[in-house]
């Protein structure tokens, strides 16, 4: 009831004093009393009467006035601190959000904190804590403030970081099928017109912080169903590696094509190099050079690489040196294999103090990209001090400890050496073995598959009457002199024994040093599986509701903000 129909329903003063309400019956006109001393009263009363009448009619008005501003004041002093209680939450959150445009993350958690500890039922401060801790990489943080917000109903933004965290082995339901579940979740509140691009954004995500090669395999799959470009040129490296269902270059070659014609140039590379093997197709020389050319003019390192290679194993000095050139424009381009070989060429035939340095920052670099024999010259680089930085065994032996992990064979031979050597004098020379084997394999001299991670799926392909990774060049009868001439240090025969190998007149320390000659000859660029270590989770930000709008803050900057940056290749790749 409002008090303007209190006012219709009774008199306002009775509802104020009822005691009111017995003084005004005795002046009533038709009241018993009054009727008996009218007679005698009726002069001398009328004045008196009619000043009380007036006392009384003041009395019933003021009483109403004060009753009406009471009830006022109350309603618009409790609307009042609703209202301002409101606006100091939401002044948290906006205060809380240009902290984040401006990269001070302190100061945008404890505002949300803030906020969250009188009105956990804020989610979009759960929601933005959560996307801060994930972006720390405190993931299980993540987790506890994503669960806050997805706990409220019909909110559904944090699924998607719940779908990551799932890949990341983080939630009561983990794995590949449950981030999946997650992000359909996530795409219910997403406009059908965009919906289709952001699974395909999730999903090329979800490529990155995937563990197991089952959860990878499914990830793969699914992307290439949604029609990922990616996923698609994936899907054919699994079927290239036998890393799925089992090996089929042919349909590793389908997949491939596929790919380039949804966009991802990539594919170029690895066609090019079907044809310049023969795998699942027929051997083509020609093709091979012209679509790897095209490949090099998109830019793409891989082929830069692979044609630089190629170039480098020519005994004419100008091929040679446009090889070179090559492979520094794709160690330029962060390409880990052209990093490595770049610093295994700072080494040839020099081991002073500066090329040690430079190669050292090759191969840190490489290792920072997930190039395994990179990796292994920074970590024996690291462990003896021949670097341009103190040693550091500690931080050598994690770095080894990590490829083991992995099942990098070319771990076992640095491994190997420092169970076994020691010394400067020793340790230079090891160095010059292991660069010596690198480098004649760069140059085309060698090769030996044992240390190829891919080389068991090439001798299986093999066994198949598929090529092997190199046929031999006199049991290749598809060769002529013509090609043969062409070709020249690029088709060599397999290293066999590395027993038989000798260095400045001595026997290798280890054979196991063989097992570094990974990834340099001209390759595919088929990635198998390798799963990273769990670093940041980098994603934008949660929308931002529509009533923060008037406070003008730029969603675009919070967005683009780098935060802690992109996590190192390293935890990628490794």
């Amino acid at each position: 009831m409002t008090v303007s129909d209190d006012i219709k329903d009774k008199d306002p003063a009775h509802a104020l004093d009822p005691s009111l309400a017995a003084d005004e019956h005795k002046t009533d006109p038709f009241s018993d009393e009054f009727s008996a001393n009218a007679a005698g009263n009726e002069n001398n009363q009328d004045a008196s009467a009619a000043k009380a009448k007036h006392s009384r009619l003041f009395s019933i008005v003021a009483a109403a006035l004060i009753a009406l501003f009471i009830a006022g004041t109350g309603y618009f002093t409790a609307s009042g601190v609703r209202s301002y209680m409101e606006d100091g939450v939401r002044a948290d959150i906006v205060e809380g959000l240009h902290a984040l445009e401006e990269n001070d993350l302190d100061t945008a958690s404890n505002r949300f904190l803030q906020v969250l500890a009188d009105h956990p039922k804020e989610v979009i401060c759960a929601d933005y804590m959560a996307w801060i801790e994930a972006r720390k990489g405190n993931l299980d943080k993540a987790l506890q403030y994503a669960r806050a917000s997805f706990a409220v109903d019909g909110h559904l933004a944090s699924y998607e970081l719940m779908g990551y965290l799932a890949l990341c082995g983080r939630g009561k339901a983990v794995g590949a099928q449950a981030a999946l579940y997650y992000f359909e979740a996530a795409l219910r509140d997403v406009p059908d017109s965009q919906r289709e691009s952001k699974l395909r954004s999730m999903l090329s995500y979800s490529l990155k912080l995937c563990q197991k090669r089952s959860d990878y395999l499914l990830i793969v799959d699914r992307a290439a169903k949604a029609g990922l470009a990616e996923g698609i040129l994936l899907r054919g490296d699994a079927d290239f590696l036998g890393e799925s269902a089992g090996l089929s270059p042919k349909s590793a070659l389908i997949s491939w094509q596929e790919a380039r014609r949804a966009g991802d140039q990539r594919a170029l590379v690895r066609i090019a190099m079907m044809k310049w093997y023969g795998y699942g197709c027929e051997r083509n020389f020609s093709e091979a050079k012209e679509l790897l050319g095209e490949a090099v003019r998109r830019n793409i390192p891989e082929a830069i690489f692979d044609q630089a290679l190629i170039n480098l194993r020519h005994d004419d000095n100008t091929t040679a040196s446009l090889g070179l050139q090559l492979m520094q424009k794709a160690a330029n381009l962060g390409y880990g294999p052209a990093l490595t070989v770049m610093g295994i060429l700072s080494l040839q035939n020099d081991l002073s103090r500066r090329s040690r340095n430079i190669a050292f920052n090759y191969f840190e670099r490489a290792a920072h990209h997930g190039e395994y024999t990179g990796t292994a010259f920074y970590a024996f680089m690291l462990y003896t001090g021949l670097g341009p930085k103190a040693a550091d065994r500690t931080k050598a032996r994690a770095v080894l400890y990590e490829m083991r992990k992995r099942n990098v064979k070319c771990v076992d031979g640095i491994y190997s050496y420092i169970a076994h050597f020691d010394g400067d004098d020793m340790n230079i020379k090891a160095l010059n073995q292991m660069a010596y084997l690198c480098a004649a394999q760069i140059y085309g001299a060698i090769y030996f598959d044992d240390g190829d991670p891919m080389a068991v799926h090439y001798s299986k392909m093999a066994s198949a009457s598929f090529y092997t990774y190199y046929t031999p060049m006199r049991k290749d009868q598809s060769l002529t002199p013509e090609i043969i001439k062409q070709l020249e240090h690029n088709y060599v025969a397999k290293l066999k024994d590395p027993d038989d190998i000798r260095i400045d007149g001595e026997k290798l320390y280890t054979k196991d040093f063989v097992k570094l000659l990974c990834y340099y000859n001209p390759i595919l660029g088929a990635k198998p599986f390798s799963p990273g270590l769990i670093g940041p989770i980098i994603l934008n930000a949660p929308a931002l509701p529509e009533i923060y709008d008037q406070y003008h803050i730029e969603m675009h900057r919070i967005n683009g903000w780098a935060g802690i940056g992109e996590p190192d290749a390293w935890y990628v790749n490794l």
